[in-house]
């Protein structure tokens, strides 16, 4: 992986004045334009009022690393995201979606992804949430293992340390699985659920993880769609698609689509045990805003169900709302909207899961 060239994939200045007709747009009326600037090098930027605007199809590999720059102006929040294809041309359920900050002046924007397991091929796209988005001077390019892990430590770099403790009702370990690790090799994570395990993945946590263990080079799987739960996971073919043909070492079932049921986990842990050797961890919610804080008895009967199936337990959600408490910022700074983190909030539960597979076994 370090060997491979850097490979530019798309450079995008706009300077034709002319919107490419392999740019694709939302719906009619919110269709996007460019607009002369002539404060950019390419004289022209990305106009979009509303909806959506996304790339020609750029060739990617799964379990490689990519990263988009760009230049943003946009009086509000807004997104930008990797929407992923495979080899037959369908989109995957999986994406990488992050959160940009309010910049009423042009800045310099930035996010690094991991292609999807199944992915062939992404478009960037780019989307405002309440006000206009202006976007110019677009790159995606191929990158290495260390420039994806120097990137997420320019992210974590701004923000206050993640000193987390780990009281024993937060976390149920994995044995044996620091040796396991330790192992140089090709290990498969699977990671199970919804849009909220989705982001857990798209942190870049295996990276956190690997520096740790000389030798080892971690597969992450998204096998997430919205509102993902193991109630839809548990159903035969759902099982098979979604976690058997991926044969994971490891399977982390998480999010906040359970309802607070855990018969279903427990259903689906079962199946599992039954047809594969794969270790299971179990993960509470995560991200939680004041709009979904609620007492609840979820995290305490979701260990009591790893204890009983033997599986690993790591109380996300009670980590996550120390750790913001702690930082002294409103838990928006770690959120791109009410139930999605941006990378920065990626970047707590993947400090917090780097932990978990170094400190706490």
């Amino acid at each position: 992986m370090e060997s491979e060239m850097k490979q530019l994939l798309l450079q995008e200045d706009f300077s034709s004045g002319v919107l490419s007709g392999e740019w694709r747009t939302g719906e009619e009326k919110t269709r996007p334009i460019l607009k002369e600037c002539i404060k950019l090098p390419g004289k022209y930027c990305l106009y979009l009022p509303g909806g959506h605007c996304d790339s020609p199809l750029l060739p990617v590999k799964p379990f490689s690393y990519y990263r988009v720059d760009y230049l943003l102006k946009c009086s509000g929040s807004s997104y930008a995201a990797g929407i992923f294809y495979d080899d037959t041309g369908s989109e995957l359920p999986s994406d990488h979606y992050t959160g940009a900050d309010v910049s009423p002046d042009w800045t310099k924007q930035s996010f690094c992804f991991l292609g999807k397991a199944c992915s062939r091929n992404v478009r960037i796209r780019f989307r405002p949430i309440k006000k206009e988005m202006f976007v110019g001077s677009i790159q995606v390019s191929s990158i290495t293992t260390s420039e994806a892990l120097s990137w997420v430590e320019s992210i974590y770099h701004n923000m206050p340390p993640c000193n987390f403790e780990l009281s024993a009702e937060m976390y149920r370990p994995l044995p044996g699985w620091q040796k396991t690790l330790a192992v140089p090799g090709t290990r498969r994570f699977v990671l199970l659920g919804d849009s909220v395990v989705n982001d857990i993945s798209n942190s870049l946590f295996e990276l956190l993880i690997e520096r740790h263990y000389p030798g080892l080079r971690i597969e992450v799987v998204s096998s997430t769609r919205s509102g993902g739960n193991c109630t839809y996971y548990g159903q035969n073919q759902h099982l098979s698609r979604h976690v058997l043909q991926y044969n994971p070492d490891l399977l982390v079932i998480g999010g906040i689509s359970h309802g607070g049921n855990t018969e279903p986990i427990k259903n689906l842990v079962e199946k599992i045990q039954r047809e594969s050797k794969t270790s299971i961890l179990l993960l509470t919610g995560a991200f939680v805003t004041p709009e979904r804080k609620k007492s609840s008895d979820y995290p305490l009967l979701l260990r009591e169900l790893a204890e009983k199936l033997d599986t690993g337990f790591l109380d996300t959600e009670k980590a996550w709302s120390d750790y913001v408490a702690r930082s002294s910022y409103p838990p928006e700074y770690f959120m791109r909207d009410t139930h999605h983190a941006n990378e920065r909030g990626k970047q707590v539960i993947a400090r917090l899961l780097e932990k978990f597979f170094t400190e706490n076994q």
